[in-house]
């Protein structure tokens, strides 16, 4: 019928309009678009029809899951009857509404370039500009470089005002001037923040200019990225007026990445301890906003579970719950470097910096500043590098655990007399990444592996207290191309041990380090000591909440004086971390055993169930064989 052909074309062209003016209609439109095909059967703007479908189940019922289905289905339709005019529009709705809830953003990142390409060949210059603004969008999100994303931004420009897209070309004006904020260098020198966004005349004109009804969608762009830059440069304030504006430009409606940014930001302004114009930020909304988020994560946890993370523990640090606040805060961090997401991660870190440094740990807090500075760098976000510099000058400096600043190369002493310098960053990192690893033969190679590598020493061993006894686990040495694992084997027997340092240590839990541990005479006596002659040797208690998980001990033979009293603090740092990462692996092979127990006991169960069933089967059928043969006989008779 033709005249469905023409409806279906019409619904189509009127579906981006009403997304962008009046979201209501556009529920509407695609519900009659559906309706038109399953009447009348397909034609050839169906496709985009199921696609719309597909965003509206996204957006209205959030039905993210059976959205994606219906939108693959859409794209395969139109493959199939070949309609290379329709494949920039299909693949854009699907990248922009749909798989930003179900996929990782770079596969929406595909999308917009199969659209993009599909655009040009069949010239469709409103969705190609299109294109262009969701590509910014989503690289902002992803904290691809701000250099980059610039860049690309001022050539879709060029090709959006080529086509005279008004509204395409407003969005993308918007992207390019919270770039330009993100990357200012005229911060005053002194100042501790980064320069907020620049209002003049030309930015009045610009808002002047979105706030027609017709620009509503462009508005939520730029307000939703001021919120961003506002909060990043501690503009608590300019990030609630900006989050709310975006709040009333979408309507309720939540179905693109740009918009759960916004409840992302609105929940962490919120959840600040910062105090603006002498007002005291109260956590009124963060429940409804962190549910929201919760729900994106477990559909979408590439996207949406380090921002669901990070969230929880600035709840948890609003609440004093310090203890789920850093484990929270180091799992946000590790999700987003994960999947990639650089603004997330060093967003991530500097809020974790600031937790430590407000509770007094100004050790821990630079080694989180340190890793928000290096991330704030990858991303390119020059204003908040400086501000960051400025503002904590103490913490992004690379200051080592003795107190002092790294020196240039060219002030070092001579090789001669240089002893090793420890990192806070590095040890801190190292420390961290033993919480990785659950297994527990690996983790015990990486732990003494780091022990070494901080001490200099030429053997590490590690022993843990199992049923009140200390027994040797592993020893790595430096001829050694591995660690040999001991399977527990008593202190008694190992006989290569200083073992009276050992058990001292263990008794007190307090740290021994000794220049030349013969010369002690707390130990002169230890057969080990007696025998192997003079040797450096440092050994700390690995202890958790409270009680003895193990020891860690190193020696070297390198003359007296290899270790001194200041590699204490980094190693001891080293054994708390170790405490807890070797408790959580035994706990892991402890579940994964009674795990595997108890697979097995099912499975023993299901088979002598199924045995014991046939058994009966069989019985009942002997049983029912003379009742047969009598029911036989009792017919023919």
């Amino acid at each position: 019928d033709a005249r469905v052909r023409a409806a279906l074309r019409l619904l189509m062209a009127l579906t981006m309009p009403a997304a962008l003016i009046c979201p209501p209609l556009c529920t509407f439109i695609a519900a009659k678009q559906v309706n038109l095909s399953l009447e009348h059967g397909h034609g050839g703007a169906s496709p985009y029809g199921y696609m719309a479908y597909a965003w509206m189940a996204a957006r209205v019922l959030r039905r993210y899951d059976e959205a994606y289905e219906v939108g693959e289905l859409a794209l395969e339709m139109n493959e199939r009857a070949g309609q290379d005019e329709l494949s920039c529009r299909l693949r854009l709705v699907l990248g922009a509404h749909i798989s930003v809830f179900t996929k990782h953003l770079l596969s929406s990142l595909d999308l917009f370039k199969e659209a993009h390409e599909a655009g040009l060949r069949a010239g469709d210059p409103a969705y190609v500009a299109q294109t262009c603004v969701h590509t910014a969008l989503v690289r902002l999100g992803l904290g691809d470089e701000c250099a980059a994303v610039r860049a690309e931004v001022d050539e879709s420009l060029a090709l959006v005002q080529r086509g005279r897209d008004e509204l395409a070309l407003a969005a993308l004006t918007g992207v390019r001037r919270a770039l330009d904020d993100l990357m200012s260098t005229t911060a005053p020198v002194g100042a501790s923040r980064a320069p907020e966004p620049v209002v003049d005349e030309a930015t009045a004109a610009y808002e002047e200019k979105i706030s027609a009804p017709a620009y509503g969608a462009v508005a939520l762009i730029h307000y939703a990225l001021r919120q961003q830059v506002c909060f990043l440069v501690e503009d608590y304030e300019g990030a609630l007026r900006m989050g709310s504006l975006a709040e009333a430009k979408m309507q309720g409606r939540v179905d693109d990445h740009l918009a759960t940014e916004v409840f992302f930001y609105t929940c962490l302004t919120l959840l600040s301890p910062a105090v603006s114009r002498g007002r005291q930020l109260t956590p009124v909304s963060v429940p409804s906003y962190r549910d929201r988020l919760a729900a994106w994560a477990e559909r979408c946890p590439d996207n949406y579970r380090h921002k669901h993370l990070l969230v929880r523990a600035e709840s948890a640090r609003a609440a004093g719950e310090e203890l789920a606040a850093m484990k929270l805060y180091d799992q946000a961090i590790e999700a987003a470097k994960v999947n990639g997401f650089v603004r997330d991660e060093a967003l991530a870190s500097e809020l974790c910096a600031k937790f430590h440094l407000a509770s007094g740990r100004e050790r821990i807090a630079h080694v989180y500043m340190t890793d928000a500075h290096e991330a704030y760098l990858r991303w390119g976000a020059t204003a908040k590098v400086r501000q960051l510099s400025r503002k904590y000058p103490h913490l992004v400096a690379r200051t080592t655990l003795f107190g002092q600043a790294s020196r240039p190369p060219e002030a070092a002493p001579p090789a001669s007399t240089q002893r090793p310098t420890l990192d806070a960053l590095a040890i801190l990192r190292a420390s961290r990444a033993l919480h990785g690893e659950l297994a527990p033969e690996r983790l015990f190679e990486r732990l003494l592996r780091v022990l070494r590598e901080i001490t200099g020493a030429r053997r590490a061993v590690l022993l843990l207290a199992r049923d009140g006894a200390l027994g040797v686990e592993a020893e790595l040495a430096a001829d050694a191309e591995g660690v040999r694992l001991d399977a527990a084997m008593p202190l008694e027997r190992a006989s290569d041990l200083a073992a009276g340092i050992i058990q001292h240590v263990a008794q007190t839990q307090q740290p021994v380090v000794l220049a030349s541990a013969a010369a002690d005479e707390r130990f002169a006596q230890d057969p080990y000591l007696l025998e192997a002659g003079p040797r450096s040797i440092l050994c700390l208690a690995m202890t958790h909440q409270g009680r003895l998980t193990g020891v860690l001990y190193a020696e070297s033979d390198a003359g007296a004086g290899a270790f001194r009293a200041g590699q204490l603090d980094p190693c001891g740092l080293l054994a708390s971390q170790a405490a807890v990462a070797v408790n959580n692996a035994l706990r892991h092979r402890e579940v994964q055993s009674a795990a595997s127990d108890l697979r097995r006991c099912n499975e023993a169960l299901a088979a002598e169930v199924a045995r014991l069933t046939e058994e009966l089967r069989a019985s009942n059928r002997d049983a029912e064989s003379p009742w047969s043969e009598l029911r036989r006989c009792s017919d023919a008779r």
